[in-house]
């Protein structure tokens, strides 16, 4: 699905929020997209690092405005990032702070 959607959205930028050791950050990349990646653990951070040394990988936490640092995107994916959080509305508002 994304294959079709970057050209017809003229996507250019993703986010991959939650990104664990990278896996979903590869898949975007392939579609085409420059990626950036975050995740709360910086074990994954690292391992990601390793994985996937040509994508920019970082430590942010999504509820104390952390990943505000990280930019602008066209497409941001939070994949099963929501659910693990102990505030996931804190995470919403703060992340609608960059509007």
């Amino acid at each position: 699905m994304l294959h079709r959607l970057v050209p017809a959205l003229g996507l250019k930028t993703a986010l991959d929020a939650g990104a664990g050791v990278g896996f979903f950050s590869q898949t975007l990349a392939d579609c085409g997209l420059s990626v950036r990646g975050f995740d709360g653990r910086t074990e994954n951070v690292d391992e990601a690092r390793k994985r996937f040394p040509h994508m920019p990988f970082e430590q942010a936490n999504l509820e104390d405005h952390s990943v505000l640092r990280l930019g602008e995107f066209d497409l941001v994916l939070c994949f099963g990032l929501l659910y693990q959080l102990e505030n996931p509305l804190l995470a919403v508002r703060a992340s609608s702070l960059a509007d």
